[in-house]
């Protein structure tokens, strides 16, 4: 038994469905490498927030990839981010640990598996 003992071991290909937490925006993780691709149809947080350090990237993002729908954006293709937390924080529009914002549809959190 060691620290990484509830870890939940998967091949190095495998591909992980995610939710993000108090949002509807699903993605994929490819356990490979960890990026996380965030799904077309995803529903993205509109609300900004003042504190938020990438709002020029995120807008740029937001200008190719979404269309406003119902008082929220919409993405209109997958979009692929480097880190599980670069994917949360476009989606949230805040800085958030994506280790412990998505979660899988067991509701198990990223962190297990990493």
């Amino acid at each position: 038994m060691g620290i990484f003992a509830n870890k939940i071991r998967l091949p190095r290909l495998a591909f992980i469905n995610l939710t993000l937490r108090r949002l509807n925006a699903k993605a994929v993780l490819d356990k490979a490498d960890n990026p996380v691709t965030v799904l077309k149809e995803s529903i993205i947080i509109k609300e900004t927030t003042p504190s938020f350090k990438n709002k020029d990237k995120r807008s740029k993002l937001l200008k190719i990839h979404t269309e406003e729908r119902n008082d929220a954006f919409v993405l209109k293709t997958d979009v692929r981010f480097n880190t599980p937390s670069g994917a949360a924080d476009f989606c949230l529009e805040r800085a958030v640990n994506g280790k412990t914002e998505w979660h899988d549809k067991d509701k198990r959190l990223l962190s297990v598996y990493l």
